[in-house]
């Protein structure tokens, strides 16, 4: 239990590192002090520390997405409560692994504390319609079977679609990117790519943007040039729909984006992905 508060506190100190002194944060700063946006402080207590971070207190009228709104969740999305959200997942439409189709996206529910978990208590309710219950990213390939980063084998893989796990699943409309993303994967495997326990811990520290180094990695993933050699679950999955040149899906820095912001982004692009609902464990 301590360590799992050391590590918060780590990831909250972060964030103070991440203030106006960066670019980007400087940027978002001067954006939203243009737009007459008013920032508050939001505040936590760990370790009985009071430790807090400034946020703008609304949503930037020019470029928006610079900055990190409050209360940003979209309507529909699993709420950050663990009761609550088993509630929710109990509503949900019930899924078979017969209504699966390739290039489907799995998201892993779990609510045991794992590092994973614990490394994404740093993105809080306010930050992301996520949630941190999700712990791990899946492509389903069809024929029943499943690639993945797994951390437990410390590798990407194809195995049998996992009966041991609750998911919720999402599906691109276009199956063209569905079935280019398939094929990234089963490459990306074949390329016997690690998993990367560094992208997953370090995601926090990170900016996700669409910015020219996620846009260097999606060049190489059509080009099919591995833009690493390890990878985490989210990792793997965001590059398998940015393998079509000029068309990536998923517009994210696949490196530093973990399983509740690719969660995040999947709510707020209903137009290319449809949420499916809820696939039980057996």
């Amino acid at each position: 239990m301590r360590q799992r508060y050391l590590l918060q506190l780590s990831v909250w100190m972060g964030l103070f590192v991440l203030s106006p002194s960066t670019s980007y944060a400087k940027k978002c700063w001067k954006i939203c002090v243009s737009t007459k946006i008013k920032f508050e402080r939001k505040c936590k207590k760990i370790l009985g520390k009071k430790v807090c971070v400034k946020v703008p207190s609304a949503k930037c009228k020019k470029q928006k997405e610079l900055c990190l709104p409050i209360k940003n969740k979209v309507k529909g999305s699993p709420p950050h409560d663990n009761n609550a959200e088993k509630k929710w997942l109990k509503k949900l439409p019930r899924l078979t692994a017969q209504d699966l189709q390739a290039g489907d996206i799995l998201l892993k529910k779990s609510f045991k504390d794992s590092k994973v978990r614990i490394m994404q208590t740093a993105y809080p309710a306010f930050f992301t319609s996520g949630s941190n219950c999700t712990s791990h990213a899946i492509l389903y390939l069809g024929n029943g079977m499943v690639a993945e980063a797994s951390g437990e084998a410390g590798k990407t893989r194809i195995v049998p679609l996992h009966t041991d796990m609750d998911v919720v699943v999402w599906r691109p409309k276009d199956r063209q990117h569905a079935a280019s993303a398939v094929s990234v994967a089963r490459w990306i495997v074949g390329k016997k790519v690690k998993y990367s326990r560094e992208h997953c811990l370090g995601s926090p520290f990170h900016m996700v943007n669409w910015g020219p180094l996620s846009k260097k990695r999606h060049e190489q993933i059509t080009k099919r040039q591995l833009p690493h050699k390890e990878m985490m679950c989210s990792e793997m999955v965001i590059f398998s729909f940015q393998g079509r040149a000029q068309k990536p899906l998923i517009k994210l820095d696949a490196k530093f984006t973990p399983p509740v912001v690719l969660e995040d982004y999947l709510y707020r692009h209903q137009k290319d992905f449809q949420f499916l609902g809820f696939l039980p464990r057996k």
